[in-house]
């Protein structure tokens, strides 16, 4: 596999990965807010995302920026796409995506 293409798949993977974890964020979220809702107490939740999911991402992100530049320097143009989405999913990993969902 030529380094454009693993670029372009390391960038993909890197947001279905960000979203997958936001969208998980998301459905605990709903679940600890229904059980306040059906309970009469009101206990305070505190909600945070894992740093190693972060890590994660930011390995794959980093992973497709190298072969990004990689296939830029071998002449190729898959090397654009893949830093591009590389960059779209460094962006993702430090937004909380799934306050989004919540609207």
């Amino acid at each position: 596999m030529k380094s454009g293409t693993i670029s372009i798949i390391f960038g993909a993977l890197g947001i279905l990965f960000i979203v997958w974890f936001n969208y998980q964020t998301y459905e605990l979220y709903q679940t600890e807010f229904l059980k306040i809702q059906n309970s009469s107490l009101m206990e305070p939740t505190i909600v945070t995302t894992g740093k190693s999911y972060k890590l994660i991402a930011l390995g794959i992100v980093t992973l497709g920026i190298l072969f990004g530049v990689k296939s830029m320097r071998e002449k190729s143009s898959n090397g654009k796409i893949g830093i591009v989405l590389s960059l779209i999913a460094l962006i993702l990993t430090f937004i909380p995506v799934w306050t989004f969902f919540i609207k």
